[in-house]
This record gives C-alpha cells, sequence and structure tokens, in this order.
C-alpha cells in the first residue's frame, strides 16, 4: 500500500510541471482565439 501511494505521488510530481505548462499554452491560445474574435468583430462592422 505504501509502495502505491508513494509511486501516485511520484508521478503526480513528474507530471505537473507538464501540466503546467499545458495550461499555460492553453490559456495562450485562449487569449490569442479572444483576439481573433475581437479582430474579426472590428473589421466585420468597418
Amino acid at each position: 500500500m505504501a509502495d502505491t501511494i508513494r509511486t501516485l505521488i511520484t508521478g503526480v510530481d513528474q507530471l505537473s510541471p507538464t501540466l503546467a505548462t499545458i495550461r499555460n499554452n492553453v490559456k495562450g491560445l485562449e487569449t490569442s482565439l479572444g483576439t481573433i474574435e475581437v479582430g474579426k468583430a472590428v473589421t466585420d462592422n468597418a
């Protein structure tokens, strides 16, 4: 049981930096898509 918990904790520790990077990439993509939508709205109404 202790080995299983240790293995799970190790896995989470190893994945955390990767998940943080993915989270930042998604946030950047959302920002970019929002900018595109705003730009599209401006050009469509011009």
